[in-house]
């Protein structure tokens, strides 16, 4: 503040919004340290889409004049970790990220405003909401840029392959780091500080970094841009109090990612580089890449999990010390765009795989009503719902899932041994016509195992029931068991005492619920039990078929009452309704 005999005025502090309206006016004693703290009505968030910033300006004076003047652009928002996820301002965020180093064409460090302002456009046109500004600490006119578009960054302290265990190198980069973020911590667009990239770090640096950044912005998040072994990772990430995992998983296919993601799956896990020579003019697996990437993003919390991935990288660079495939003719040629930023071939891919895997998944569900002709009279649906409300059915469900989940042994692939299940045989929509059948449908079907039969009183002139379902999940013809071979008994008791036994047997009265059977599309058939519903599930992964069984009864008997018991230990019946004719 200058002399400390000096007299001076109070600070006076005054921001206004993103449309000119003043948002806050005060003042603060001037002192050494003078802290400021007021609050805004209604804030305007900052956002990717709307980066609302408002526009501070502190002024410092003396009895005579005033002294000095700072203004400064910023904005409001909040980016943390919540288990496998990043939040955005409350909302789940997936970083769509690029690796972008300071430099253009032959000119080094020294970019004109113009040549940033269009290289961070491009890179927003791109379909990029993450800029992981590597290794080292960029032009301060970059951070400017990113707050007015949109972009987020992460900023590091220029460490690249470098022995943290050196006393020079270890305090030497705490002090970059520090200054860092001492110089843009007011910028809003900076979402979280990586202390290193790919180092052989140590305890002490991690937590030494993670300290460094936490005393000089209390707020954002602290990772390190890393390649090491996973559990190295997992332990000193966590030890050390780093927000979120990160991890390099170089490669022609996605090992290394789903390795990571299921080992490190207790915090969010950015894949901070990916991609580099591997996908470079590669369309196909670029696309391929990204098609995983965002279907990781997509899996529910207990599966593998990404959060977030920047591709290495954005643009080419001098390297004079690399060779073919990733250097030739001393340029790193692994970027989207060349160093004077014309796009390269794989640009619009990029940009439209992202698009199309960042959509609100289509609803890939769909129903197809075979139906069915019946004789005239006067059909009437039996509710089942209270059914899957009955003590067992919850059990009875997840028995047939877990069964449903085991590896097919034939299979030597591990994904052609696995069924997805991410609905199961539920059915996408409700029914309640079958053709010319009326039908009060399940969308959950009852399963009828050998530790959960089914009854149901009916009393009623009934001369025909017609049961729909009739399939076993997952066994059944023909993936499982011999054709013929009998698996249950529907049983019809009478109000005169007199019992009826109805076999259902393998491939005759029953077949699997699965039309999909490890990479090949099977077409199940029971030959006495129409099919009436072919419907699938989670896009093409899930096949599933719907039989209805006509069981005739004895002409003028009341039917008091029926069930369905299964015998064999593999199979599951599926029961989604009953409708009978009177």
């Amino acid at each position: 503040l200058g002399p400390a005999d000096a007299h001076y005025e109070p600070v006076l502090a005054e921001s206004r919004d993103p449309f000119g309206h003043v948002a806050f006016r005060g003042q603060a004693a001037a002192e050494k340290n003078t802290e400021l703290l007021f609050s805004v009505d209604e804030v305007f968030l900052w956002r990717p889409d709307t980066p609302y910033l408002y526009e501070l300006t502190v002024t410092l004076s003396d009895t005579e004049k005033q002294l000095d003047t700072r203004v400064i652009k910023t904005g409001f928002k909040e980016f943390k970790a919540s288990g496998k996820r990043l939040l955005r301002n409350g909302d789940p965020f997936f970083l769509i990220g690029v690796c972008r180093h300071d430099l253009f064409g032959d000119q080094g460090h020294v970019m004109t405003e113009e040549q940033m302002r269009t290289d961070m456009r491009m890179i927003k046109e791109a379909g990029v909401n993450y800029v992981r500004l590597v290794h080292y600490q960029h032009h301060e006119k970059i951070l400017e840029i990113a707050d007015e578009t949109g972009l987020l960054v992460s900023e590091e302290p220029g460490l690249w392959w470098s022995d943290v265990r050196e006393k020079e190198i270890f305090e030497g980069s705490l002090e970059v780091l520090k200054r860092t973020v001492r110089r843009d911590r007011n910028h809003v667009s900076v979402g979280c500080w990586l202390s290193f990239n790919e180092c052989f770090f140590t305890e002490e640096y991690l937590r030494a970094a993670a300290q460094v950044c936490r005393a000089e912005d209390p707020g954002r998040m602290v990772s390190g841009a890393n390649c090491m072994d996973i559990p190295m990772t997992k332990k000193y990430f966590t030890e050390c109090g780093f927000d979120f995992y990160t991890m390099h998983p170089y490669g022609a296919g996605w090992d290394r990612m789903e390795e990571s993601a299921a080992q490190l799956n207790d915090k969010p896990l950015v894949f901070t580089e990916w991609g580099g020579y591997y996908v470079y003019d590669n369309p196909h697996l670029m696309r391929e890449f990204i098609g995983k990437l965002t279907s990781m993003w997509r899996n529910p919390d207990d599966d593998l999990v990404v959060a977030g991935a920047a591709l290495w990288c954005w643009a080419e660079v001098f390297e004079f010390n690399r060779y073919i495939p990733a250097c030739r003719d001393g340029v790193l040629r692994e970027g989207l765009v060349d160093r004077y930023r014309n796009p390269g071939m794989c640009l619009p891919v990029f940009r439209e795989a992202y698009r199309e895997g960042m959509k609100e998944p289509r609803d890939k569900r769909s129903l197809e009503i075979i139906g069915l002709q019946v004789p005239e009279g006067h059909y009437s649906p039996i509710p089942l719902s209270n059914g899957l409300e009955a003590e067992g059915q919850k059990a009875a469900w997840e028995r047939m899932i877990e069964q449903a989940q085991k590896p097919i042994e034939r299979f030597v692939f591990n994904e052609r041994r696995l069924r997805v299940l991410k609905y199961g045989p539920v059915l996408p929509d409700e029914v309640k016509m079958l053709g010319e059948l009326p039908v009060e449908l399940t969308e959950r079907p009852l399963v009828i195992d050998v530790h959960t039969p089914f009854s149901l009183n009916i009393s009623s002139d009934a001369d025909c029931l017609y049961l729909i379902g009739n399939v076993s999940m997952p066994s059944g013809f023909p993936i499982y068991g011999g054709y013929g071979e009998e698996m249950g008994i529907l049983g019809v008791e009478y109000r005169d005492g007199e019992r009826e036994e109805i076999p259902l047997r393998n491939g005759i009265e029953v077949c699997s619920a699965c039309a999909w059977y490890g990479p090949s599309r099977i077409n199940p058939r029971a030959s006495e039990a129409p099919r009436v519903i072919y419907f699938i599930n989670h896009m093409d992964r899930e096949h599933y078929v719907v039989n209805c069984l006509c069981a005739e009864t004895k002409t003028g008997k009341k039917v008091k009452r029926i069930s369905l018991q299964v015998t064999k230990a593999e199979y599951n019946l599926l029961l989604y309704g009953i409708t009978m004719r009177e």
